[in-house]
């Protein structure tokens, strides 16, 4: 986590100069400006919807936070300075992009409690798996002798 903010400042800064080389500092300038205004005003639209949706109570509470939480990381992107992290804010921010985001954080996270459930419940029993079913128990070991 240290370096995140170093891995940031050098991706934005490549692709802002990459940009800049391929379509002219100006206009990379104003695609940099434009692509703020355009955030916020993004932003605040869907930040309206989003309490309408919630004061009417026509909506799933767990869909209606992920929603509220996707479109705050996205307005945060937009905000923070730079190409790629306001790109990246603006699909966060866009009812379509931001439903297929939560759809796959909600699978990931699913799959993850999944994972961590077994893990715990086999630590918990000692139940040490080898080999997918775990010890055999041959119940019939001492009728032929």
């Amino acid at each position: 986590m240290q370096f995140l903010p170093a891995v940031y400042l050098v991706v934005e800064v490549i692709a802002f100069i990459l940009l800049g080389q391929w379509i002219g500092w100006l206009w990379a300038l104003l695609l940099l400006l434009g692509l703020f205004v355009l955030g916020i005003a993004v932003a605040t639209w869907q930040m309206r919807e989003l309490t309408v949706r919630a004061l009417q109570h026509n909506d799933q509470p767990g869909k209606l936070s992920a929603d509220m939480a996707l479109s705050m990381v996205g307005a945060l992107g937009v905000a923070v300075p730079g190409i790629v992290s306001s790109f990246l804010g603006l699909l966060f921010l866009i009812p379509p992009t931001r439903t297929v985001i939560r759809k796959m954080l909600g699978q990931a996270a699913r799959r993850s409690l999944e994972s961590f459930g077994v893990t715990t419940y086999s630590r918990v029993n000692r139940i040490q798996d080898s080999n997918g079913w775990g010890d055999v128990i041959d119940h019939r070991a001492g009728e032929n002798e």
